[in-house]
């Protein structure tokens, strides 16, 4: 059974309001948005909260990156599928034809996990019955700065300590970019390679 439509013409929640072929009402409910299923693409009136076709294409592109310890790039690989599912791995460059997802460096890995969980810029890092382990910003180019006993805020680093922060550089084929990285930036004899929007990574410029 389809829900009615509401008095005034619009659509109830869970009403189709697309589609191929499909020449009935449109207009959902204010708090609910139409949404494409990426699977079917079929169009229904979903809560915002529960179907952002945003997160859906998100999730939809972390299926397609490889697995573990398995083939992410090489010759005629797909520049958008250069990833692993695992955040705990990452794509290393092995030659021309093969790239693997393999673990990062524990320390790699603690680092992102910490780099998380710190403040973001202008934001609250310490102050009263704050967690010892979150005492820091997550931006390089912040730190973390006393007010009082119950503040402290992440602003930014004086110049010259910003400027040594942005000369520390990754080893060549290492991370470089992509969505949620904050590590450092790449030397000047490479140049930093565009894969897709998780992941870039350092390579020769010639």
């Amino acid at each position: 059974c389809q829900p009615e439509p509401t008095k005034d013409g619009q659509l109830s929640t869970w009403q189709q309001c697309g589609g191929n072929n499909y020449k009935g009402l449109s207009k959902c409910r204010d708090e609910d948005v139409c949404v494409k299923k990426i699977k079917t693409g079929a169009w229904g009136c979903v809560w915002n909260s529960q179907a952002p076709q945003k997160d859906a294409e998100e999730a939809e592109q972390q299926r397609s990156c490889s697995t573990n310890w398995s083939q992410c790039n090489g010759q005629n690989w797909p520049a958008n599928n250069v990833c692993c599912q695992d955040q705990g791995f990452q794509c290393n460059f092995k030659n021309q034809y093969l790239s693997l997802c393999e673990p990062k460096p524990k320390k790699d890995v603690e680092e992102a996990e910490q780099q998380r969980s710190c403040s973001t810029n202008w934001s609250q890092c310490n102050g009263q019955n704050w967690p010892a382990n979150n005492v820091c910003c997550q931006d390089q180019g912040f730190q973390c700065n006393f007010k009082n006993q119950y503040l402290s805020l992440c602003e930014p680093k004086p110049k010259k300590d910003a400027e040594d922060a942005e000369q520390a550089t990754q080893p060549r084929f290492a991370q470089c970019g992509g969505q949620g990285y904050n590590g450092q930036n790449w030397p000047d004899n490479d140049k930093c390679q565009f894969w897709n929007q998780w992941y870039s990574q350092c390579v020769p410029k010639n």
